[in-house]
């Protein structure tokens, strides 16, 4: 697939654009239910948070010595660069610090951001 590449000049500070968001966030539904195996759900959740312009990708467990008690790791962040109308993806280090994933600092088709995730083909996100 070809790169395009983002625009330069949007309003600094601008929202994703509302059209633009609900097609993601139906994406990520999408992505999230499909994601764990059946056989698999009541121990793996992956769901999805939004905060300023930013989704955050998280997969959530029990926790293993309190089945009550559940824990969150950070998968990836997707973040909307408002000002390039574009998206960045990132990952998380051990000491849950974000880093730009090489390659993809400015991506105008968020599905590409997804795809590189899903796919892992560095292993940074699903180990």
């Amino acid at each position: 697939m070809n790169r395009m590449p983002c625009d330069r000049g949007s309003v600094d500070g601008m929202a994703v654009p509302e059209q633009e968001l609900k097609f993601i966030e139906q994406v990520l539904s999408h992505f999230c239910a499909s994601r764990v195996p059946d056989h698999a759900k009541h121990q793996v959740e992956l769901l999805y948070r939004k905060r300023g312009n930013a989704l955050t990708l998280i997969e959530r467990r029990p926790y293993f010595r309190d089945p009550s008690v559940h824990t969150e790791t950070p998968i990836a962040r997707f973040r909307y660069l408002a000002k390039e109308s574009c998206w960045a993806l990132d990952w998380m280090d051990r000491n849950e610090r974000w880093h730009p994933y090489t390659g993809f600092e400015q991506e105008r088709h968020f599905l590409r951001l997804l795809q590189e995730v899903a796919s892992d083909p560095t292993g940074i996100f699903w180990g």
